[in-house]
């Protein structure tokens, strides 16, 4: 599957432009949409209110080196 992703979501002012675009354009084809820079649980809420079921970010988790993801405790 493909995915879409823009990593400029949201602005002060709230959702960008791009960000509303992108979705209706993955909407509208076999293409998944995924959010990322995702901060807090408003951000979730309103990507959530436009459709988004796809989103990454420090809200979920920090960067990690591929030694820790696939550490054999992880796996």
């Amino acid at each position: 599957m493909a995915v879409l992703r823009t990593e400029r979501f949201r602005t002060a002012g709230g959702i960008t432009d791009l960000a509303v675009t992108a979705m209706a354009v993955a909407a509208m084809h076999p293409i998944a949409f995924a959010a990322e820079g995702v901060e807090t649980e408003d951000a979730v809420m309103v990507l959530r209110s436009l459709g988004c079921d796809r989103a990454q970010g420090y809200l979920f988790g920090r960067p990690r080196t591929a030694e820790t993801v696939f550490a054999p405790e992880t796996l």
